[in-house]
């Protein structure tokens, strides 16, 4: 069978196979996405609602299994309290924060759904078991992966199974739901044009003594399906020794990376799908829209696994050309929010951090994040500071992301926020990542900036890392050295120096009308220097401005000559 023809005949089968089921078709809420799984089961509404507040748009509950029960289809697993989960959700309407809810299928050592059953099958028991609920999900999320037990029957994508996803899937998604993927990096690669099934290889160059990496598998399940199946693929460039951290690890920077791997995943690439067991054969283009792509981060396992800060994933989406960015980002998880990320003593917020440049929420809704960090300091710092270090780059005047320019940035910003009655450094903060933008040497300006000026870390961002000196310099009883500075903050402040201005008076000297004789004493002698002196001088600075152009070649035949 052909490729298109694949495609066209398993579209119809779907159509025809669920008009009856059909629904009021579900939606991805608009414009960027921040997406974050919760826990195993978890069901927290005081962090669930602040991670919505703060910018999460699509949340991926977690998790069921497709299993078989009785000899019928079940949907089992570590599901959360689904009546929490409707309560959470009914404050989530209540305070107008467009939000997906999805559950997810799999998760790491869960088992991979039973081959028993047809994807049809499968989707007709999820639906009914989904309509049953007190709030229906908007549709599924596939986190199916490999196993710690090596050997495992999950460490491999039986033929079964990843038809019975592509089938299931394609029923969903005719039927009006939200069909999502989560393939960890190997699962879905764009640097390997070859597929296998199973999710126990290895890579001989990087960690050969790693036997859990996938092959496309994931690929394979996009590309047999029906375009326009799937709404969302969240990479988790998190996977353990996947490819980011390989990069990260041979001394690539993080912003390097963001941005030439989402130019690299979003060009495309084509993937030879030999498995004589599949459906679809032979070399398939593999290309995923900017609309469906999200690059998904975690808080952190160094040395395995890729850690990225927000402000990292800020600068490489800025600064890549808006083609080249993805629609979002994706984190694992919501109950981790706040805690000290990647083994180090500074708390994270994902969700805070990435809607500072994605602005998913209106920045008002984080006002409450710089207010308390503030608090938490007991120190009210300068409004006029905070301008001076952050939107003095922008000297041509703020542009808009509609393409509008407010002209005098300092003057707009100063008069609306600081002297004209308004919110001080919040307002000026939320003005700056409102409107400032990417334009070459222009920074961008956000809330991240502002968090890290507040807590004196500017050093930490990749636009600010002079804010910390190497090294400093210490006075103390054995007397004055300079060491490498450890410190966890940004350098002091140096006091402005203070100008003093003498009064202005108009202009008193001596000059004289064009077309008119010079007259015979010179304005320089009035003022008690000799017209010698002056030429003498003047006849220093141009022999002196000569040396200052010569070659070292030329200085070297000088001092030859003067020899002589």
């Amino acid at each position: 069978m052909t490729f298109l023809a694949f495609w066209a005949s398993s579209l119809a089968l779907a159509f025809v196979a669920l008009v009856p089921l059909n629904a009021a078709q579900k939606s991805l809420p608009t414009g960027p996405i921040i997406a974050a799984w919760q826990n195993w089961g978890a069901c927290n509404e005081t962090q669930t609602l602040q991670a919505v507040e703060r910018g999460v748009n699509v949340v991926f509950w977690f998790s069921t299994n497709l299993v078989k029960d009785d000899g019928q289809p079940k949907i089992k697993g570590p599901i959360p309290d689904l009546d929490c989960v409707a309560r959470v959700r009914q404050k989530i309407l209540a305070k107008n924060l467009p939000t997906a809810h999805l559950i997810t299928v799999g998760g790491w050592d869960a088992p991979h759904p039973d081959t028993a059953f047809t994807g049809a099958e499968w989707f007709q028991a999820w639906h009914d078991w989904n309509q049953a609920l007190p709030m229906p999900f908007d549709g599924f999320d596939w986190d199916l992966e490999g196993n710690d037990d090596v050997k495992s029957e999950w460490n491999v994508f039986s033929s079964k199974c990843l038809e019975l996803v592509v089938d299931m899937s394609a029923a969903a998604k005719a039927a009006g739901y939200l069909v999502t993927m989560a393939p960890p990096q190997t699962y879905f690669a764009s640097t390997v044009t070859d597929f296998n099934r199973y999710l126990n290889n290895s890579n001989p160059d990087y960690h050969p003594d790693f036997h859990y990496r996938g092959r496309n598998g994931y690929a394979y399940m996009w590309a047999a399906a029906p375009p326009g199946t799937f709404d969302l693929v969240s990479v988790q460039l998190y996977e353990t020794y996947a490819p980011a951290m390989q990069a990260l690890s041979e001394g690539m920077s993080g912003v390097e990376y963001l941005r030439s791997w989402a130019a690299e995943f979003l060009s495309g690439w084509t993937i030879n799908f030999n498995d004589p067991t599949l459906r679809l054969q032979g070399n398939v283009p593999i290309m995923v829209p900017q609309s469906k792509f999200l690059i998904g981060f975690s808080f952190g396992s160094p040395p395995k696994s890729a850690f990225f800060w927000p402000e990292t994933a800020e600068v490489a989406y800025m600064t890549a050309p808006i083609l080249e960015r993805p629609r979002g980002y994706a984190f694992w998880n919501i109950a981790m929010e706040d805690s000290l990320a990647n083994h180090s003593n500074r708390s994270l917020s994902f969700a805070a951090g990435l809607n500072s440049f994605l602005h998913v929420r209106d920045p008002l809704e984080t006002k409450e994040t710089l207010r308390s960090l503030r608090s938490q300091r007991k120190v009210q710092k300068e409004p006029a500071k905070v301008l001076r270090c952050l939107c003095a780059l922008c000297s041509e005047g703020f542009p808009f992301l509609g393409g509008q320019a407010i002209p005098g940035p300092t003057q707009a910003v100063g008069k609306s926020f600081l002297g004209g009655g308004g919110g001080g450094v919040n307002s000026a903060l939320m003005a700056c990542g409102q409107v400032c933008r990417w334009t070459g040497d222009v920074a961008p300006v956000s809330l991240s900036e502002g968090r890290l000026y507040v807590e004196e870390r500017l050093y930490t961002h990749p636009l600010f890392e002079l804010a910390r000196s190497d090294t400093s310099r210490v006075v103390d009883r054995n007397g004055a050295s300079t060491r490498l500075n450890t410190s966890e903050r940004d350098d002091p402040e140096a006091a402005n120096p203070q100008v003093q201005f003498s009064e202005i008076r108009a202009f008193a000297g001596q000059g004289r009308s064009l077309n008119q004789a010079p007259p015979s004493s010179t304005p320089y002698q009035n003022m008690g220097m000799p017209a010698e002196s002056r030429q003498a001088w003047l006849k220093r600075m141009e022999e002196d401005q000569a040396q200052r152009g010569k070659t070292v070649r030329e200085l070297e035949d000088d001092r030859l000559m003067q020899k002589r």
